[in-house]
């Protein structure tokens, strides 16, 4: 089943509003890009036998963790599709924001702004991420 853009989208505006390190926001980010057939785990999962901690996934044996999408820029990096380059730095109107825009050779091209780089190229990936999902689906659409 496939992630509608719509929630790639949410995810990007939470990624750029989020104070800080969100581990539930990093377990629904991999969930929505890499393991759509898991969830992200609840403190009762599993009786609260197995230590949940935020930021888990609930498989049938346990747990998995997910990356730190919102703390680790080289886990936020691990979201940007293939094909796309960045450009990111300090946003030039407002010193305490970072800004990342990301584009490809077919011209689109996303940009986001939040207070830590790692979380604005985060955003800018799941942006990137449901461009492509659209294009897929009108692709999809039109052919039939």
């Amino acid at each position: 089943m496939a992630v509608e853009a719509s929630e790639l989208l949410a995810l990007a505006e939470r990624c750029e509003i989020v104070a800080g390190t969100d581990r539930v926001l990093d377990a629904e980010i991999e969930c929505a890009t890499r393991f759509e057939h898991l969830r992200p785990a609840r403190p009762d999962d599993f009786d609260g036998k197995y230590g949940y901690t935020p930021g888990n996934l609930k498989v049938d044996t346990g747990f998995l963790m997910a990356y730190s999408y919102t703390r680790s820029l080289d886990d936020a990096m691990t979201l940007v599709p293939d094909g796309w380059r960045r450009i990111m730095g300090d946003d030039p109107e407002n010193p305490h924001q970072s800004m990342a825009g990301l584009f490809n050779d077919q011209g689109d091209e996303v940009t986001a702004y939040a207070p830590q780089l790692c979380r604005a190229i985060a955003a800018a990936a799941l942006r990137a991420r449901a461009s492509l999902s659209q294009t897929i689906k009108e692709t999809s659409d039109h052919d039939r």
